[in-house]
């Protein structure tokens, strides 16, 4: 337990903020000026009582201007309801999507494994001992591939017949994103391939991870964004035959970290999952390009949340208009090197 002392103490004071019941919220929200003209009190109580909480919808406040004393010029209760709901099929958007890729990731691991003449269990134990060496020297910690797998009623079976001795399809089934994709990096390098997409599936993981723990994607981050290496070429491919003026966009995956990891879905979506599947994208997408359409329009051209929204709109909407049979269609298929060249995989033997 960390001892605070009275100094801390005061300013934990400063800041601590009592519990109070929806009657109160809704007061705090207009002494902050909140208008409720497009929403109701009566209809704000149900939405902070059984939709959200107040923590959560208050977040959003942030994109809004307030006056020299604190006051918003113009929020209505019904903005932060509405930033609310959009926030939410976003990261439903975002959880469908990654699913898929974290799936087709490991079929591709597979078939790649398939073609190589690797002993699956010395791969895994290769892997192992290269993550307790990366583990020593960057955090002094320990690792084992046993403990970092994700333990539960469906998969204890699995763990207990491999324990001893874990082949790379088990790795796939218990263990976390984050460690799979170590692994099929740690694969691509001992194998030679050259995979496009293994430096956007971070980004993937990032916004992935947010939205499994219900973050709030639209509210201003302080944080860098540290840029994927081979997002740029692929955004480049991507735009390449729209009619859209992507400049911003191109910009915004540079410097703002939600666009950023939200073009890396979609690049990677686009990039690994096979042909007959975008059309899912195109579908998963309908419902959440028609939302953001519908509120981009209520926001001026300088606000950093209209910019982000207009990034996702168009990227929706290029990906949504590839044909799958011919975009992107070079890009899908890893290349293995050998030497100084680089030849592409065509089937499941040896390049």
């Amino acid at each position: 337990m960390t001892e605070v002392n009275g100094d801390d103490c005061d300013r934990l004071d400063d800041i601590d903020k009592p519990i109070i019941d929806v009657d109160a919220q809704i007061e705090v929200l207009r002494s902050h000026g909140v208008a409720f003209r497009r929403c109701s009190v009566e209809s704000a109580k149900e939405f902070l009582k059984y939709h959200t909480y107040f923590f959560k919808l208050k977040a959003f406040d942030k994109e809004f201007h307030k006056n020299a004393r604190g006051i918003y010029d113009n929020l209505d209760f019904a903005d932060l309801k509405e930033l609310s709901t959009l926030d939410y099929q976003i990261r439903r958007f975002v959880l469908m999507r990654s699913g898929e890729i974290e799936h087709a990731m490991k079929t591709r691991f597979n078939l790649l494994l398939m073609g190589t003449a690797m002993d699956g269990y010395e791969l895994t134990e290769a892997f192992e001992a290269s993550e307790k060496h990366f583990y020593r020297i960057r955090f002094h910690t320990p690792f084992s591939l046993h403990n970092a797998m994700n333990k539960n009623g469906y998969n204890q079976w699995m763990i207990e017949k491999y324990s001893s001795h874990i082949p790379p399809w088990v790795v796939w089934e218990t263990c976390p994103f984050y460690l799979n994709i170590a692994f099929y990096r740690y694969f691509l390098k001992k194998s030679r391939y050259n995979d496009i997409i293994f430096t956007t599936l971070d980004g993937v993981r990032h916004l992935r991870n947010a939205a499994a723990h219900h973050n709030c994607l639209l509210v201003p981050t302080s944080q860098s964004v540290n840029p994927t290496e081979q997002l740029t070429p692929l955004l480049v491919d991507l735009f390449k035959s729209s009619s859209i003026d992507t400049d911003s966009i191109m910009a915004l995956a540079k410097s703002d970290p939600l666009i950023h990891d939200f073009a890396c879905l979609i690049c990677t979506d686009l990039n690994l999952i096979q042909d007959a599947a975008h059309y899912s994208l195109i579908s998963d997408s309908a419902n959440l390009l028609r939302r953001l359409s519908s509120v981009f329009s209520r926001y001026q051209a300088e606000n950093h949340l209209r910019q982000q929204l207009e990034a996702m709109i168009a990227l929706l909407t290029i990906s949504n208009n590839l044909d799958p049979s011919i975009s992107y269609s070079t890009m899908r298929q890893p290349i293995r090197k050998q030497g100084r060249r680089l030849i592409k995989r065509k089937d499941n033997t040896h390049a």
